[in-house]
């Protein structure tokens, strides 16, 4: 009878503790866009003259809710994350620090040492991320998407 109770006791304690972890864990609160404006993204730098290769899929998914679409723009590293609403692109947007090395959302927070100075951009479903210090790379993100509005 006492062992029956001491792994009855066994067996709450393990439901608890796989309760509390499953709520501690942060929960992905965005969705993936269909790809839409990427491809509209792509054909708009194509329009200025610019080449583009569309390479793979990123992993900054921890820290930015979604993966990324790597982009090869005139020879430069080009990440974008495509969203399912403009919601989710303004809260992304919020979560990152104006420097651009701290990305927090859902409980989490990521701290980038990138390689070079970190540029994001965000236009309707987009958040646009160059990695780097070109000045024609950044004059053509401005161009087609705006401003940046972290990093830098």
């Amino acid at each position: 009878m006492l062992k029956r109770i001491l792994s009855f006791h066994k067996l709450i304690i393990l439901f608890l503790t796989i309760l509390i972890v499953a709520c501690a864990a942060p929960e992905n609160q965005f969705q993936e866009g269909d790809g839409t404006a990427t491809i509209e993204f792509v054909d708009r730098l194509r329009s200025t003259g610019a080449s583009v290769e569309v390479g793979q899929k990123g992993s900054l998914d921890d820290c930015f809710g979604i993966g990324s679409q790597i982009l090869t723009v005139n020879g430069q590293t080009v990440q974008v994350f495509e969203y399912s609403s403009i919601k989710d692109v303004k809260d992304i947007a919020n979560s990152i620090s104006s420097d651009g090395y701290n990305i927090g959302h859902g409980g989490m927070i990521c701290h980038i040492d990138w390689v070079d100075t970190p540029y994001f951009y965000k236009r309707n479903l987009l958040v646009v991320l160059y990695v780097g210090s070109d000045p024609s790379i950044l004059q053509l993100l401005e161009n087609v998407v705006g401003k940046p509005f972290a990093g830098g």
